[in-house]
């Protein structure tokens, strides 16, 4: 066993770094929100929702 320094996130996804636990946390919320979003809009069009997943991961990169 070893003494080990990180954090864990919600969904169970382990990170050395605080930051990139907090933009995975932020990622995983935006999606729940997506895809609530459309499940009440567009029948939950698998389409739209990645391509809502894929602007959140392109802003998250681009706006660092």
């Amino acid at each position: 066993m070893r003494n080990v320094s990180g954090y864990l996130t919600d969904d169970g996804t382990f990170f050395q770094d605080k930051k990139e636990a907090e933009a995975h946390e932020r990622l995983a919320s935006m999606s729940k929100h997506i895809r609530s979003f459309v499940n009440m809009n567009y029948n939950n069009s698998e389409q739209v929702v990645e391509a809502l997943l894929h602007w959140e991961k392109y802003r998250a990169e681009v706006t660092k």
